[in-house]
């Protein structure tokens, strides 16, 4: 089950990916990390609750598709 604290970073993030427009991706990214705080490894944990996983990662689709390539880090993979 999805904490409170992960649905209202959730709520902000689909929001914010949706007014994108116009920023340039490294400061897109700064504030979804700023958002998103440490969402991402939660949402691809063991453990992880299925509805914070199917919305996350549809997050990053839709971030994706508005031209802005995700970073591995943001899929829950650290940078080599």
């Amino acid at each position: 089950m999805m904490t409170p604290d992960q649905e209202c970073r959730l709520v902000k993030l689909e929001a914010y990916v949706v007014e994108a427009a116009g920023k340039s991706p490294g400061e897109f990214w700064r504030g979804f990390d700023d958002l998103a705080g440490d969402l991402g490894e939660e949402a691809y944990a063991d453990d992880a609750d299925g509805e914070l996983i199917e919305r996350y990662t549809s997050l990053l689709a839709n971030a994706d598709e508005g031209g802005f390539a995700v970073p591995p880090e943001a899929m829950g993979v650290a940078r080599p």
